[in-house]
């Protein structure tokens, strides 16, 4: 199979995890085997864009959310390479849970604002050990 099962595949297993879904109730839902869905989300079988449709209303996404960055592609960019550098969705689903299970939501959107800066502006190495010298305590001290 080619980059685009692939990609496919991918963002099932990606939009399956962040509903909280395993692959046994997808397929329960698709009136799939378990196993034939996993050969879905690693691109080993082709999906027909009937079952593309099913699967899409199962897992509540829009069927274009398979095909959003398709342009981006077409510019010469590796979706899949790019898919790959990403960290794993359920670790990404757990942080997410996480930071929403802050009670305060003023913590909570200073979290968030602290991710976002991190993003935009990356702490450099020599920061980063700075910053692991001086310990938890130091660190907020010190903001």
């Amino acid at each position: 199979m080619d980059d685009f099962e692939r990609r496919i595949g991918h963002l099932i297993r990606t939009a399956r995890i962040s509903k909280g879904m395993n692959q046994s109730e997808l397929a329960r839902m698709l009136g799939l085997s378990f196993q034939q869905l996993q050969k879905y989300e690693v691109g080993r079988n082709r999906i027909t864009c009937g079952r593309l449709w099913r699967i899409s209303q199962a897992l509540g996404v829009p069927v274009s959310y398979f095909f959003e960055d398709l342009a981006a592609d077409q510019e010469g960019h590796d979706t899949l390479s790019a898919l790959e550098e990403t960290p794993p969705p359920k670790k990404v689903v757990n942080l997410a849970r996480k930071l929403w299970e802050i009670e305060d939501p003023r913590i909570r959107r200073q979290m968030i604002m602290l991710i976002e800066a991190l993003h935009e502006n990356p702490v450099s190495t020599e920061e980063k050990t700075e910053i692991d010298l001086l310990g938890p305590g130091v660190a907020q001290a010190s903001s």
